[in-house]
């Protein structure tokens, strides 16, 4: 392996596991564990072996056209998967506040690109540099906050000591396919991609230990949603 193919291999791995290193330091109160995000890395990584499968099935059985796939059956596969991850997290009482829900999803989202980005990097070799970098602060990014924002919604939308109708999981996923479809869109467009993902993160980081600090009350979020979930209409 050149040294060349190393470096464009961090590029696309390293900008995810950092940013995810972040989100874990900023749980001052250690409510998640090193090990357990660990798990949900390889739980992602899990999911992105059983997409890849199952996308390939898909193009062979139904004869679709690959960049057809890549813009809307490929979003909806993948984050269904990832999806099924954090549902099991909620039902089993394993995500309790808003800053869990961020760095569940996140790492679930983080492993499932650590994989994709090594199955690309074994498919097309060196490539150029430009592609890594938008694969490492562009699409590993999108993959982590796609699922971070599913199991945010999810986590608020879940009543406290009730299991809840499984509907409520149908916004989230709604919200990270969206997000998903949108970013797929500008993949032909990777300068614009990759300047677009470094200024949001530009904007969000530096606001990080404030927004923490607010998640982990979970009160402000959770008053917001409390008229609507009370209400019956997301119960069984």
């Amino acid at each position: 392996m050149t040294i060349a193919l190393l470096i464009n291999g961090a590029l696309g791995l390293l900008p995810v596991v950092a940013f995810l290193a972040v989100l874990v330091q900023s749980d001052t109160f250690r409510l998640v564990r090193f090990r357990y995000v660990v798990s949900l890395i390889m739980l992602g990584a899990g999911a992105a072996l059983i997409a890849l499968i199952v996308g390939k099935a898909i193009l062979f059985e139904l004869g679709i056209s690959k960049s057809a796939f890549v813009i809307f059956g490929g979003p909806f596969v993948e984050e269904a998967l990832k999806a099924l991850i954090v549902i099991y997290l909620v039902r089993a009482n394993r995500i309790g506040f808003v800053l869990d829900a961020v760095i569940a999803g996140f790492a679930i989202g983080a492993g499932f690109s650590l994989l994709e980005n090594y199955v690309y990097l074994q498919e097309i070799g060196q490539g150029h540099a430009a592609i890594w970098v938008v694969r490492g602060f562009g699409t590993a990014i999108m993959h982590g906050g796609a699922t971070a924002i599913f199991a945010v919604i999810a986590q608020l939308l879940t009543p406290r000591n009730s299991v809840g109708s499984p509907l409520r999981f149908l916004p989230g996923f709604v919200a990270a396919l969206a997000l998903h479809i949108v970013f797929n869109q500008f993949l032909s467009h990777p300068v614009l991609l990759t300047v677009a993902i470094l200024l949001g993160a530009n904007l969000m980081i530096p606001n990080l230990g404030a927004f923490w600090k607010r998640c982990a009350s979970d009160s402000i979020l959770r008053k917001l949603m409390k008229s609507f979930y009370t209400s019956g209409c997301m119960r069984n």
